[in-house]
């Protein structure tokens, strides 16, 4: 997504290169975070857990996103299917 919103709308950001660099790293590690967690990676499956506690703090949405994604994690017991 953030791709898409750099493409098409902000071409004339003053700090393009920073803008850029961090789209780019932060679409990254979704990319690598979200192939740890579809095969089942116990050591990616904490780095998601410790990423729904950071993005907790962005509020609204991420407070919202974050506690109901840790809460099912926790009730369903997603852990234990993890390698």
């Amino acid at each position: 997504m953030g791709f898409l919103v750099l493409l098409t709308r902000l071409w004339h950001v003053e700090y393009r290169l920073a803008v850029w660099s961090f789209v780019c790293i932060v679409s990254f590690y979704h990319l690598i975070l979200g192939i740890g967690i579809t095969r089942k990676s116990r050591f990616w499956f904490r780095h998601f857990r410790g990423y729904l506690r950071l993005i907790y703090f962005a509020f609204p949405i991420g407070t919202l996103l974050s506690r109901y994604t840790i809460r099912y994690i926790d009730e369903k017991d997603i852990e234990r299917l993890t390698k």
